[in-house]
C-alpha cells in the first residue's frame, strides 16, 4: 500500500488524422494527472497512491522477550508491518528475581502500512498480565504491557557443612552451591563470586578462584585451602547478577578438633608465630590462649610455682592426659611467668612445661573459648 504508480502511454495516429496542434496537457485521465508535450501523442498518466495497508499483526510475544531472571531487556525490533521500541519500567541490565516489570511499546508503521483501522486495546502478548492497553488512530501507537513478577531464585551449598573428622588432617574443601529457579528449573551460565566471610578472616584460608560458573545442572564450585589452619571458615557465594542473593557454609580444615577447642594451628611442627601473634590468632578465632591453673600469670619461684599434674584450662594437664585428636607438641600458653618469658605446656610423652621467651618461634597454637 501507499505506492504511487505511473503510466506512460503512447499513442499512434491513424491515417487521416494527426497530433499536429495538440496542446501540451491536453489529454486527460479521470482520477489521475495526465500530461503530454505539443504537437505529442505520448501521455504520462500519474495515478494516486494506493491505499496503504492496516495493520493486522497485533500479537507481540514474538517480539518482545518476556521478562525471565537474567535475561536482557528487549530495547527495540523490527516486524514486517512496524517497528517498535520499548521502555521498560524498572530498568535493569537484566531481568531480576521476583520483579514486576511494565513495557512502554511504541510502534511506528512502515512503508505502506498504516494504523488507522486498528482498534483500541487489541494487541496482545501471550505472558503479559491482561489486559494490554494500545491507543489506536494514529502512527505510531503506544501499547503498554504488564508482566508478572520473575521467579525467584534458591542458590544453596550442597552437602554442606563441609566438616573433618578423625585424627588425619583435612587442608582442602571442594565446595560447590546449586543455583535454581523457584520452579526447580537450573540456572546455567550464572557467574558466582566467592568469598571467606569468617569474623575472624581468611586467616590463611585461600580460594582456589574468586568466581566460577553454574554448569548445565545449574552448579558452581572451588576449592578451598586451609593453608594448615585447624579451624573453621565461612564461605560466602554470590550471585553475581543479584548480590543480594547469597548463601554460606562452614568449611573445616585440619583433623577434627578436640571437644572445646575453637582451632589449631601448626606447620610442621613450627607455627612461625611469637607469643603476641598467637594471641592475635586466637582472638581472630574469638579465643585465647590455654591458661595454666587459670592464671594470667605465675610468680617464677625457682621452679616457677608449676608442677606435673596442674590443670592448663581444664582440657588436660601438665604431663598428664589430653583430649583426642590433639597433635603432640610444645604449645603456647596465655600464663606469664616474668614480663620476659612464660611457660609452654606439651601434650604427648614429653609432659611437663618449659621456659622461654615471648619472641621464640617455633610453637603450634591451640585456641580455646573466651573466658
Amino acid at each position: 500500500g501507499g505506492t504511487v504508480y505511473t503510466a506512460t502511454v503512447t499513442l499512434a495516429v491513424k491515417e487521416g488524422f494527426t497530433f499536429t496542434g495538440v496542446t501540451e496537457d491536453s489529454f486527460y485521465y479521470t482520477g489521475a494527472v495526465a500530461t503530454n508535450p505539443e504537437n505529442s501523442g505520448t501521455v504520462t498518466i500519474a495515478f494516486p497512491a494506493t491505499d496503504h495497508i492496516v495493520v493486522t499483526a497485533l500479537d507481540l510475544t514474538a517480539l518482545i522477550g518476556k521478562p525471565q531472571f537474567g535475561a536482557i531487556p528487549t530495547p527495540t525490533f523490527t516486524a514486517t508491518e512496524y517497528n517498535g521500541t520499548v521502555a521498560w519500567n524498572p530498568v535493569h541490565a537484566t531481568f531480576a528475581a521476583e520483579t514486576e516489570y511494565n513495557a512502554t511499546v511504541t510502534l511506528t508503521a512502515n512503508a505502506g502500512f498504516t494504523f488507522t483501522g486498528v482498534l483500541a486495546d487489541t494487541f496482545t502478548h501471550t505472558d503479559a498480565t491482561p489486559p494490554v492497553i494500545n491507543t489506536t488512530g494514529s502512527d505510531p501507537v503506544t501499547v503498554k504491557i504488564e508482566f508478572p513478577a520473575t521467579v525467584g531464585v534458591i542458590i544453596a551449598f550442597q552437602n554442606a557443612p563441609y566438616a573433618v573428622s578423625g585424627t588425619t588432617p583435612s587442608n582442602t574443601k571442594t565446595v560447590q552451591v546449586e543455583v535454581n529457579d523457584t520452579l526447580g528449573a537450573p540456572l546455567v551460565g550464572e557467574t558466582i563470586n566467592w568469598s571467606i566471610t569468617s569474623a575472624g578472616g581468611a586467616n590463611g584460608a585461600t580460594l582456589s578462584a574468586a568466581s566460577s560458573t553454574t554448569d548445565g545442572s545449574g552448579i558452581a564450585s572451588v576449592t578451598v585451602s586451609g593453608n594448615n589452619v585447624r579451624r573453621e571458615v565461612t564461605v560466602k557465594a554470590t550471585l553475581q547478577s543479584d548480590s543480594s542473593i547469597t548463601a554460606t557454609a562452614t568449611a573445616q580444615f585440619g583433623a577434627a578438633l578436640p571437644s572445646g577447642f575453637l582451632a589449631l594451628y601448626e606447620t610442621g611442627g613450627d607455627s612461625k608465630m611469637d607469643w603476641f601473634d598467637a594471641g592475635t590468632f586466637c582472638e581472630d578465632q574469638g579465643g585465647r590462649l590455654p591458661k595454666i591453673k587459670n592464671s594470667d600469670s605465675e610468680p617464677y619461684s625457682g621452679g616457677a610455682n608449676l608442677k606435673i599434674g596442674d590443670s592448663v584450662d581444664g582440657f588436660g594437664t601438665l604431663g598428664g592426659v589430653w583430649p583426642a585428636g590433639l597433635p603432640i607438641g610444645c604449645y603456647w600458653t596465655g600464663t606469664v611467668i616474668t614480663e620476659a618469658d612464660y611457660y609452654s605446656w606439651f601434650v604427648g610423652s614429653d609432659g611437663g612445661w618449659d621456659g622461654t621467651y615471648h619472641t621464640y618461634y617455633g610453637y603450634p597454637v591451640a585456641c580455646v573459648p573466651v573466658p
